[in-house]
C-alpha cells in the first residue's frame, strides 16, 4: 500500500517541475525579446527602425508563444483544465436544479425531459394517425354491397344533408 506522503512528495516534485519549465520559458521569451531590440539596421531612419524593432519583438513573441502552446505540458494543462469546466458546470447545473426544487420551482432539467415526452408523444400519436388513415382509405376503397360507393367522407358530411335540408325547406 502506498503512503500517501509519497503521493505529495511527487506531486510536489511535479509542480517543481513544471515551475522550472515555466520560467525557463518565460526567461527564454525575455531574452528573445531583448535581443529583438537590438534588431534595427545601424543606418535606417527612425521610423525604419521603430518597424524593425517591432517586427522582430512580435516574431519572437509569437515563435514564444507557440512553442509554449505546443509543448505538452500546456496542452496537457489545457485537457485537465477543460474536464475540471465540464465538470464544475455539470456539478453546478445540478446544485441549481436542486435549488429549484427547493422552491418549488421547476428546474431546466426538467423542462428538457418534458419536452422529450411531448416529442415521444407528438410522434406516437402522428404514427398513430397514419396507420388510421391508412385503415380508413383501405375501407373507403372495399365496396359495400347496397350502398353507394362514397368517394370523400366531406361530400357526406358537407354537401349531402345541406342541399336535403335545403329543398324539405321550400
Amino acid at each position: 500500500m502506498s503512503d500517501p506522503e509519497d503521493g505529495n512528495q511527487q506531486q510536489t516534485d511535479s509542480f517543481k517541475q513544471n515551475a522550472e519549465m515555466f520560467t525557463k520559458f518565460w526567461t527564454d521569451f525575455a531574452n528573445k525579446m531583448a535581443v529583438a531590440g537590438f534588431a534595427a539596421a545601424p543606418g535606417a531612419t527612425p521610423p525604419d527602425a521603430t518597424r524593425q524593432v517591432r517586427g522582430a519583438m512580435f516574431k519572437a513573441m509569437g515563435e514564444a508563444c507557440d512553442e509554449f502552446m505546443r509543448s505538452p505540458q500546456f496542452q496537457e494543462m489545457m485537457k485537465q483544465s477543460l474536464a475540471h469546466s465540464i465538470q464544475f458546470r455539470k456539478q453546478l447545473n445540478e446544485w441549481l436544479g436542486q435549488m429549484q426544487h427547493e422552491f418549488q420551482g421547476t428546474s431546466r432539467q426538467d423542462l428538457d425531459e418534458l419536452m422529450q415526452v411531448m416529442k415521444h408523444l407528438e410522434h406516437r400519436m402522428s404514427d398513430g394517425f397514419d396507420r388510421l388513415s391508412a385503415r380508413l382509405d383501405a375501407l373507403e376503397k372495399r365496396p359495400v354491397k347496397g350502398a353507394p360507393r362514397v368517394t370523400s367522407p366531406h361530400i357526406r358530411s358537407r354537401g349531402a344533408p345541406a342541399r336535403a335540408r335545403r329543398r324539405s325547406k321550400s
